[in-house]
């Protein structure tokens, strides 16, 4: 639906929901490549200018009311919550200009003056009240509820429910919670596909979570569910204590027992499922590729030319979906038949994967060297079973999954994966429209109708 107005230039994409109010002076640029999306029930008053750059973003959700004269620009993406309120002469911009030195001041074109701009996304979250000429520069992120008093300009991000006052927009008040219903800033989805090394399913009893009463020595417990551990979940902690203001989950898709083969099926039903992943995959497989033949199972066994025809079209699919793939490689295996044999092989596995994921310009974790030392380590000092990081000699016991836990976290962490700090970097416009394309992928999907 697009309304018959003449102040429309456009050169992008506008989708616009029912029930909008939308004023007869509404200014809206939108550039090749742009995307302007306007929920349900949104209302823009008089004097509203929205200007969405090539390649940005801007979405206004559901219930939003945009204030008289109010100004959008856009050259990265710019979300604004459902039920937000945007008061008048608001100015959210989400790009700056760039220190220009005395060469460009001097020599540049005007296409060079205008390139010469840095930007970050601005998100306003669900129930957040922007009052009268407050401006919202790039990279805040202000969350759900929180108040911006008039005038102010916020310069750096608003914690949920709390009221942000005088010229530099700080915090003078925390509320008490939400009155319920609104949604953090990034629901982050982040796939796993591998084995039962990253499944890594345990029994879980409820009474073995009590810090008292101590379940008794020898006696028992009524186990209550099996549950996805491991390294997964570890890793699933550590991301959300690292950025607590985002819901980050990982969707563990793991299963025991799976070689490329059955890891490839499952990245393609998951890719069929229209998802809403965050800015990353990760995957794992090799071991039982290898295993499957060790153990007389030669029809479920893969060789190495299959097995790199599969990891490639698991990276493609990825790709497609807009992702990124940390492709965690395979572990030894310990003390069981045939191990050197498989071992010899499975590392030729893990070297052709990471040089699969290096050609694609996909990120590989190695963690044959590091955890091949920490036995080596275990086994100088006199350990009474240098394979403790195993259970069995290929399931990994907690010391096993804690140096692949160290190897993924760092990984994630010094890439920067999840670019969701409480202040988000400027960069390079259009290093930043590539940077931070994964907070809007899931508005730029697509409609049926389209």
């Amino acid at each position: 639906m697009k309304p018959d107005h003449t102040s429309f230039i456009l050169a992008g994409q506008l989708r616009i929901g029912t029930g909008c109010e939308l004023a007869a002076d509404l200014v809206l640029e939108i550039d090749s490549g742009g995307l302007l999306v306007i929920g349900d029930d949104v209302t823009v008053r008089h004097g509203v200018t929205i200007t969405v750059g090539p390649g940005a973003t801007v979405v206004i959700d559901d219930g939003v009311q945009v204030g008289e004269y109010a100004s959008i620009a856009s050259m990265v993406g710019i979300y604004v919550g459902r039920n937000a309120e945007i008061s008048h002469m608001v100015d959210l911009r989400d790009h700056d200009h760039q220190p220009s030195s005395r060469g460009l001041i001097e020599n540049a074109s005007d296409a060079d003056r205008t390139a010469g701009f840095v930007a970050a996304p601005i998100w306003i979250e669900d129930g957040a009240r922007i009052s009268n000429k407050v401006t919202v520069l790039g990279g805040v992120h202000i969350g759900a509820n929180a108040i911006v008093e008039a005038e102010a300009v916020a310069s750096r991000s608003i914690e949920t429910n709390n009221l942000a006052v005088g010229e530099t927009a700080h915090v003078s008040k925390h509320f008490a919670g939400l009155a319920g219903g609104f949604q953090s800033v990034a629901e982050t989805e982040i796939p796993m596909f591998g084995t039962s090394l990253m499944e890594h399913i345990q029994a879980r009893s409820a009474e073995l979570d009590l810090h008292w009463p101590l379940a008794p020595v020898g006696g028992r417990v009524t186990v209550t569910a099996h549950e996805r551990r491991g390294y997964a979940h570890q890793l699933q902690l550590m991301l959300q204590a690292e950025f607590p203001f985002a819901n980050i989950h990982l969707l563990n898709l793991a299963k025991g027992g799976s070689t490329s083969r059955d890891v490839l099926d499952r990245v393609r039903r998951y890719a069929d499922s229209s998802p809403r992943p965050g800015p990353f995959a990760i995957l794992g497989c090799g071991t039982n590729d290898v295993w499957r033949k060790y153990e007389d199972r030669q029809d479920e066994a893969v060789a190495l030319g299959e097995y790199e025809a599969n990891l490639t079209e698991c990276l493609i699919l990825i790709e497609k979906l807009g992702l990124r793939c940390v492709l965690l490689g395979e572990v030894p295996v310990g003390d069981i038949d045939h191990a050197a044999e498989i071992n010899g092989e499975l590392h030729e596995y893990t070297r052709r994967a990471a040089c699969l994921a290096g050609a694609r310009g996909h990120i590989y974790v190695e963690v044959w060297d590091p955890f091949t030392r920490c036995i080596t380590a275990r086994g100088s000092q006199g350990g009474s079973d240098h394979d403790q990081l195993w259970t069995d000699g290929v399931h990994l016991s907690e010391a096993g999954d804690a140096v692949l836990l160290n190897e993924l976290y760092k990984t994630i962490t010094e890439h920067e994966l999840l670019p969701m700090r409480v202040d988000w970097p400027l960069l390079e416009r259009s290093a930043a429209v590539d940077r931070y394309a994964f907070l809007f992928s899931a508005f730029r999907r697509p409609t049926k109708t389209e």
